[in-house]
């Protein structure tokens, strides 16, 4: 038996692909504008135990560097017109670069996006006194 929940999933995933498929085939240039969104949202998931709920998506920073900042802003900018509202990254992605472009990209909208950021331990011991 299909819940209505999957049956959703399963809808946006498929437009998703075919969205996708059509701008590559399509070879739809950087500069285009944002498909119009309509009903199309991202669905929405619990955050863990807590009582409150970010997207099932979300935008990670590491990722979002490697863009040129303007790009980077179009994405953020997009994303959340699609309700992607679960923003990821961690100091360590390109030495602070990652986090400082995310920060000017939500910048007077960070009340809108759920930020983690993580504290990255690789290659010191993972030991909380390399903090210090």
């Amino acid at each position: 038996m299909t819940s209505a929940h999957d049956s959703d999933r399963r809808t946006f995933l498929k437009t998703l692909g075919l969205a996708s498929a059509a701008a590559l085939v399509g070879g739809a240039p950087a500069h285009a504008e944002a498909p119009r969104t309509g009903d199309l949202q991202v669905p929405r998931r619990q955050f863990g135990r807590h009582d409150f709920q970010v997207s099932s998506l979300a935008i990670g920073g590491h990722t979002l560097r490697l863009a040129a900042d303007a790009e980077a802003q179009r994405i953020i900018d997009h994303a959340e017109d699609f309700g992607i509202d679960f923003l990821d990254n961690a100091w360590d992605y390109h030495g602070g670069k990652a986090e400082e472009l995310m920060g000017r990209c939500i910048r007077g909208k960070r009340d809108r996006f759920f930020l983690m950021s993580k504290c990255c331990m690789h290659g010191q011991g993972g030991k909380m006194e390399a903090m210090k």
